[in-house]
């Protein structure tokens, strides 16, 4: 009777009077109760990890905002309208349940925000304790703009080809295969630039900064570090505080390469070049077009140039090897040797070598006639002779303090000027 009882207050949910029967009640109402549900947990080396997953659809050629990150980012241009966010959060802690309620409360939030223009924002969570990491895996649409901070983590981007602002407190920041208007910044770090199309600016406080395949407009600044880059088109200015500066295989507009006191390498570049160091040597090879180049202390040397120098060396020797264009010299207390000036495009009609000190040589590798007046300073036209050292048929004139040695040809095309304490040296042809 008792067991039949029992089995109507199961089915009708009418409870019968006692103690009994009450406790049987709730053992019924515990059973069906859902359970709760959170992140999966993962144990690794003493930290235990979960990955959160924030998924939206989204409209193209929209922006993702992502500020106040903590950790490193990986980013992925791809062809579906969705956003993707894989949250990796590690906490170091020996309790499950402290993992648990750390990670739910720290974790971020995928949202839509309304507004003239689609935007979608991804807000970190609270955060207050050391003993939390997090790493980033970002899928977007790749014609998507992108709006990005992080206090420290690396950046790792690809196939972005909307606006991208990228800034990290002193990671590292690496950008492929992506175009558009693009602007990182990083604390320290070293900044990877590979197959990049558009407008371009890039700034590390003291991190090295390397760009291949880079085609547009581009900005390059480094605190210290150096400078190299490979097979671009466009116009580019690069600057360090004090760092090395290396450019191969360059066609556009413009180069302007700066550096505190480092050495500037260049070579196979087809564009108007201005480059100047405070203290380093300055190397350029196979130029076609201007070219201006300037050091405090270190040497210049230039070899085949399609097109005019000006040179400038506080003490260090100046060289080139053969040169189509005029030049401008002016040494302090160097040598300057011209080999193999040519004058097949000069942009000017005259050429002017200077330098207080050192030795003047020149090798005139023209049919063209050239008048040459040279200025011996500090020796009378007796002992100017012995100065200089040429092929040519020179006279001699004595004026205030110096002599004048001149080489004056029928219907002169070129002029060249040279001035200098030391001796000359001027042969033309083969001599």
């Amino acid at each position: 009777m008792m067991l039949k009882l029992i089995l109507i207050v199961l089915i009708t949910g009418v409870p019968l009077g006692g103690q009994v029967d009450i406790v049987l009640a709730q053992k019924v109402v515990l059973k069906v109760q859902p359970a709760r549900r959170g992140p999966q947990l993962r144990q690794h080396h003493g930290r235990y990890q979960a990955v959160i997953i924030h998924r939206l659809e989204v409209a193209p050629g929209a922006t993702l905002i992502m500020k106040a990150l903590r950790g490193d980012v990986v980013m992925l241009g791809t062809d579906v309208h969705r956003i993707v966010i894989e949250e990796k959060i590690s906490v170091r802690t020996r309790h499950k349940d402290h993992a648990l309620e750390t990670i739910e409360r720290v974790k971020g939030e995928l949202t839509a925000v309304k507004g003239k223009e689609a935007s979608y924002v991804f807000k970190v969570g609270q955060w207050s304790e050391r003993n939390v990491y997090f790493d980033y895996k970002v899928k977007i649409p790749k014609k998507f703009n992108l709006l990005i901070q992080s206090y420290g983590g690396d950046f790792d981007m690809s196939d972005l080809h909307g606006d991208l602002e990228a800034k990290t407190g002193g990671g590292d920041i690496a950008l492929s295969k992506s175009g558009g208007k693009v602007m990182l910044r990083t604390g320290g770090g070293d900044i990877d630039l590979y197959q990049i199309e558009g407008q371009v600016s890039v700034f590390t406080g003291g991190g090295d900064i390397e760009g291949r395949t880079i085609q547009g407009q581009v900005e390059a600044h480094t605190g210290g570090g150096d400078i190299e880059f490979w097979r671009c088109k466009g116009n580019f200015t690069f600057n360090t505080g004090g760092g090395d500066i290396e450019v191969q295989g360059l066609e556009g507009t413009e180069l302007d390469a700066r550096t505190g006191g480092g050495d500037i390498n260049i070579e196979d570049i087809v564009a108007r070049v201005n480059l100047m160091t405070g203290g380093g040597d300055i190397v350029a090879e196979a130029i076609d077009g201007a070219i201006e180049a300037a050091t405090s202390g270190g040497d210049v040397d230039l070899r085949r140039v399609n097109g005019d120098a000006i040179l400038y060396s506080g003490a260090g020797d100046i060289s080139i090897r053969r040169i189509a264009g005029a030049v401008q010299i002016r040494n302090n207390s160097g040598d300057i040797s011209v080999e193999e000036l040519t004058l097949a495009h000069p942009g000017r009609d005259q050429s002017t070598i200077t330098t207080s000190y050192g030795d003047v040589r020149i090798s005139l590798s023209t049919a063209l006639p050239v008048a040459i007046t040279a200025k011996l300073l500090g020796v009378s036209p007796h002992y100017a002779v012995d100065r200089m050292h040429t092929n040519l048929d020179f006279n001699f004139r004595k004026a205030d303090g110096y002599t004048v040695a001149s080489f004056m040809p029928a219907k002169p095309v070129h002029t060249i000027t040279i001035e200098t304490h030391g001796e000359i040296e001027i042969f033309q042809g083969d001599d």
